[in-house]
């Protein structure tokens, strides 16, 4: 472990023991944007802000945004990974490291979920948020997370100036088109990746709320779309689009040209980030920047 995974398991035993929850066993699941922590033998899962605390301090809002959402999805009966019962979810800070707390939901991590069974749950998830009565930021992952990861390459020297450059350009210019709505908004996942579906012995349950914000419906189509075709994400997108009956929403890949190009950008940033905390991503991230930099 890394010293910043070591330093949240750490954190996130030390904290649940002084709210009464004793850990005799963590259990790492998961760190990518957030470390996803096991308190075995409970039912407890902590997330700790890792690779996300490295580029956005303040956390806290986002974090609440996230309970609450799911807090309302568990009221409404949605299928939907829920905030810890046994211990206060937070969000905490505790030792400088953001702390939220879940329930355990026991999943198969190698039972990948089909585009086809994750897209009328996306329809389902989409029907109960639209009557979600808090207030969200608009289109979040674009708009706000793109320009603070590349203010993070920057100060790291993670990228080189052309490259850092044009992505710069790329964002500025999907940005001038995506502040301005086209289409009917609402509350939204923020990041329907197939990835934040669980497959568990009582069924699919959607998880990862933390880039909830309000937006066009297209947002997460394209998002689930495009992480599910992973040898071609054009052909996932239109399976996706066929599902919401694109012609009726006023969909075109004209129209939607701009949630793609943004989808795309997000996934060669991030997996930049990511490279510069795990050095075996830097392969990956290489390739994908070079992909993009040819269709630019």
């Amino acid at each position: 472990m890394d010293q910043l995974r070591l330093r949240g398991v750490e954190n996130a035993v030390a904290l649940a023991r002084s709210l009464g929850v004793n850990c005799d066993h963590p259990i790492v699941l998961a760190d990518s944007s957030h470390l996803v922590v096991h308190l075995a033998p409970t039912r407890v899962v902590a997330h700790v802000a890792t690779t996300m605390a490295l580029v956005r301090p303040d956390l806290l809002p986002g974090l609440a945004r996230e309970l609450e959402v799911a807090a309302f999805l568990k009221h409404q009966g949605a299928p939907v990974a829920l905030p810890s019962s046994e211990i206060d979810p937070g969000p905490h800070v505790f030792d400088g490291c953001a702390i939220t707390f879940w329930e355990h939901a026991a999943h198969d991590p190698s039972g990948a979920v089909s585009l086809n069974e994750a897209l009328p749950l996306l329809q389902k998830l989409h029907r109960v948020l639209e009557s979600y009565p808090g207030q969200l930021p608009y289109l979040t992952p674009v708009l706000e997370k793109i320009p603070r990861w590349l203010r993070y390459l920057q100060v790291n020297r993670g990228l080189l100036a052309m490259d850092m450059m044009m992505l710069r350009e790329a964002h500025w210019r999907l940005a001038e088109t995506l502040s301005m709505p086209q289409a009917r908004c609402q509350a939204l996942h923020g990041n329907a990746h197939i990835r934040h579906l669980l497959r568990t012995p009582a069924g699919l349950l959607w998880n990862g709320f933390e880039d909830v914000c309000r937006g066009p419906l297209a947002w997460d189509v394209v998002s689930l779309g495009w992480g599910a075709g992973a040898e071609s994400p054009a052909s996932g997108v239109e399976t996706a689009l066929k599902a919401y009956d694109a012609p009726r929403n006023g969909w075109s890949w004209e129209a939607l040209a701009p949630y793609i190009a943004a989808r795309e950008l997000q996934g060669v940033v991030w997996l930049q980030v990511l490279a510069l905390r795990f050095p075996e991503h830097r392969q990956r991230a290489n390739q994908l920047l070079e992909a993009w930099r040819q269709k630019a």
